[in-house]
């Protein structure tokens, strides 16, 4: 059987160490894994510390934090849903970062 999933916005692969900050003053470091205009999901965080509804902000070096609210975990993984969404411009900018890219060229630019 075969299972088509649509999703509104494209997922992009990076990998970057991120700080995930919870419950106000809590942290951990986790892996930034895909990116989206309205979500991310993240990698390596302890199963059942963060749970879906819970508001997190996610810091990455290099780059301003964004917030998100958790959707799903699963073995380690959370996926989260963006609080804002990224703008083209940012979300462009934070996969270059993510890959370990410098500036950005039409080639590569994200495609809305």
């Amino acid at each position: 059987m075969t299972v088509l999933i649509i999703r509104e916005h494209s997922r992009f692969a990076v990998c970057r160490t991120a700080r995930v900050r919870y419950c106000g003053t809590r942290a951990l470091d986790a892996l930034l894994v895909e990116l989206s205009l309205a979500g991310c999901r993240l990698g390596n965080v302890p199963s059942g510390l963060l749970t879906p509804g819970e508001t997190v902000s996610v810091e990455i070096e290099g780059s301003d934090p964004f917030s998100g609210i958790v959707q799903w975990t699963v073995d380690g993984s959370i996926g989260l849903k963006l609080s804002k969404r990224f703008h083209i411009f940012e979300l462009d900018q934070l996969i270059h970062l993510c890959r370990g890219e410098s500036g950005t060229d039409s080639e590569t630019a994200v495609r809305a």
